[in-house]
């Protein structure tokens, strides 16, 4: 029988370097907040991982 897969994931923001938890894509807070279709796809080229949540929320906004 497989293994659960863990529902949190302890990551570090790939913009900022402080530690937050995942909680994977569907359930995560990151799926409450609303990024424009050009700055996704300018995240995603920028950086390889995840970004915490006032990283995201920052650029999202327009505030960096």
């Amino acid at each position: 029988m497989a293994e659960p897969v863990p529902t949190d994931v302890e990551k570090k923001c790939s913009r900022c370097g402080e530690a937050f938890l995942c909680k994977r894509e569907a359930g995560c807070w990151c799926a409450s907040v609303r990024v424009d279709p050009a700055m996704l796809a300018e995240l995603r080229a920028r950086f390889a991982d995840c970004l915490c949540e006032d990283c995201l929320r920052k650029l999202a906004a327009g505030q960096e």
